[in-house]
């Protein structure tokens, strides 16, 4: 279960690499791990370099995770 999920959501829909790993229990080194293996959830590049995941993708990936486990 995510840390602090409270304050994640009233952070907004789009959180940061430290937030979106509290979001899932994962490290932010996963996160950026899985990026450059084109894996984990779906993100996107604000002003070209800005990496944001929108918390719904977050939770559809930690569903899928959770269904393939």
């Amino acid at each position: 279960m995510p840390h602090d999920l409270a304050a994640i959501e009233q952070a907004g829909p789009w959180l940061d690499t430290d937030a979106a790993a509290r979001f899932l229990g994962r490290e932010p080194g996963t996160l950026r791990g899985w990026r450059s293996l084109g894996k984990g959830p779906v993100f996107r590049l604000v002003s070209g370099r800005f990496v944001r995941y929108h918390i719904d993708d977050l939770d559809a990936f930690r569903r899928r995770e959770a269904e393939n486990s």
